[in-house]
């Protein structure tokens, strides 16, 4: 006989259903630009569209299933995913940059001085201020309700409060701050403190490796800030490191040659931290990418989902489809081999076991 559930005291006899959570993937599989896709990540797909369908692009399923239908659509030139930026909770934006030639009636929401913003949550899609100056090699940074865009130049956007009881918002402009003293292309990985109030980047690509800080003043507008060099060392993962408050430790995929596909934790580095300082560092045993050997690695990238040590990783590999011999004499014709694009996402926990060393577990 199954066992009656626990009350929780407060007239309810079952317990409250935990939120689901969804994944948002922009993918440049449009010809006109760029298609946003909801996964719900407890079933593999959108929990409110039963319409799945293939793409008609090259990227065709989500593991062994089809990805589901877009729920929106944005007009803006391909092949450069890296002008997304996810930020304010439930905010897509879209910043990529300005063209004044001939095409520029050809992208008609690349606008001069907006930008195209998507909220999630309400699927509305509002205008923002356009950074004062175009991002060359962008690296967006979210901080609560602040968004840096770090390239040639240094900016932020502030999140001002709702302008009414609808919750339309409308951000006013971005403020310039102190340039780095590093060029966003040599950028290998970056950490917000869980202060809040400090941004730790590496470089190391075309370049000597070495870490810096910016502090934010209280006031950004009036308050003196500016980067710090920490020394010639980097934070051990590739891109953005995760603040996991469990582990109290950054986590990321490592860079390390020998350990392509693991993860790696790191002390969080203190505020104030000095020259040169060095913390510990783990690395899992075990990878998370895909080891089929008919499967080529593309990209990766790794998500916080907010709860406590809980991650989600999204895998793009590429499948060599030449065993299809009844298709391979178009694919000739039309002078490329058939291949498809396949995400593989994988949720998991970690902790570190009784020895210290870094655990995962599905």
């Amino acid at each position: 006989m199954p066992k009656r559930r626990r009350s929780d005291g407060r007239g309810g006899g079952c317990r409250a259903k935990r939120p689901r959570r969804h994944l948002y993937l922009v993918l440049d599989d449009w010809s006109l630009g760029y298609r946003i896709r909801k996964i719900d990540l407890s079933s593999g797909f959108d929990c409110d569209d039963s319409s799945r369908g293939s793409i008609s692009g090259s990227i065709a399923a989500l593991g062994e299933q089809l990805l589901p239908s877009p729920i929106f659509c944005t007009n803006a030139p391909r092949g450069l995913p890296m002008h997304f930026a996810a930020a304010f909770g439930s905010k897509i934006m879209a910043m990529h940059p300005r063209d004044d030639g001939d095409e520029e009636d050809a992208y008609p929401v690349v606008h001069k001085r907006l930008i195209t913003c998507f909220d999630v949550r309400t699927r509305a899609m509002v205008f923002c201020p356009r950074p004062k100056e175009d991002q060359r090699y962008p690296l967006y940074i979210p901080v609560g309700n602040t968004l840096f865009a770090l390239s040639g130049s240094f900016q932020l956007l502030n999140l001002p409060p709702p302008q009414d009881q609808s919750g339309r918002w409308c951000a006013k402009s971005w403020l310039k701050l102190p340039n780095p003293p590093f060029d966003s292309s040599c950028v290998t990985s970056q950490a917000v403190h869980p202060d809040g109030q400090t941004i730790f980047v590496s470089v190391g690509r075309f370049t000597n490796e070495a870490t810096f800080s910016f502090h934010m003043a209280e006031d950004m507008e009036k308050g003196i800030c500016r980067w710090e060099s920490l020394g010639e060392w980097t934070l051990p993962f590739k891109g953005l490191g995760h603040f996991d408050s469990k582990l109290n430790a950054w986590v990321g995929l490592s860079t390390y040659p020998d350990a392509i596909g693991h993860l790696c934790s790191f002390d969080v580095i203190a505020a104030a931290a000095s020259h040169g300082q060095s913390l510990s560092r783990k690395v899992s045993k075990d990878t998370l990418f895909s080891q089929d050997p008919a499967e080529r690695h593309v990209g990766a990238t790794l998500i916080h989902m907010g709860r406590r040590s809980k991650f989600c990783l999204v895998q793009c590999v590429c499948v060599d489809d030449r065993h299809l011999v009844g298709r391979i004499d178009n694919y000739r014709e039309e002078g490329a081999w058939p291949c498809r694009y396949l995400f593989r996402v994988t949720t998991f926990s970690l902790k570190y076991d009784q020895n210290g060393d870094l655990l995962h577990r599905r």
